[in-house]
């Protein structure tokens, strides 16, 4: 399903998944594999769409969810992140700008978090379809004064 507006993507993404949860610390292989749930819905608020996953890594459970919006009065999407495993109890907040490709493809959002008092590094997450219909979601990590690269990647088929 091709969606024609960005809140069309956003509903378009509602469903159940199941896929794959690939974690890196660092450049080369990632250092866990693992599959995944996902359950994507819309929210009881209006315009919201609530993704909500389980995963496993080194064998612990781990959950994390996302709030996503796109509101025409602030055209920019907007997501809220948490994750038992990343960001220490920390919601990150991401926003990225509507783009013509992100309406068809779907969209990227960019935001920090804070290492220590003072030090903040960059996050991405992309969210996009691929050909087959099925969700690719994922996370770039980006230390300071280095280059962004790949954190975490959700493959995932419409079950």
């Amino acid at each position: 399903m091709i969606a024609h507006t960005p809140q069309t993507f956003l509903e378009s993404l509602c469903g159940t998944y199941a896929g794959t949860h690939s974690i890196w610390f660092e450049p080369g292989p990632p250092v866990d594999v693992a599959p995944m749930e996902v359950e994507i819905r819309e929210s009881n608020i209006p315009g919201l769409v609530e993704i909500a996953y389980r995963y496993a890594f080194q064998d612990n459970s781990h959950l994390g969810r996302m709030t996503l919006a796109f509101a025409e009065s602030d055209p920019r999407y907007q997501l809220s992140w948490v994750d038992s495993l990343h960001g220490g109890g920390r919601i990150i907040h991401l926003e990225g700008s509507n783009t013509p490709d992100a309406i068809a493809a779907g969209f990227s959002v960019s935001g920090t978090y804070p290492i220590d008092r003072t030090t903040y590094w960059g996050w991405r997450i992309n969210i996009t379809r691929d050909a087959d219909n099925g969700l690719l979601i994922q996370h770039f990590n980006r230390p300071l004064g280095q280059e962004e690269a790949i954190a975490v990647e959700m493959r995932l088929q419409s079950r």
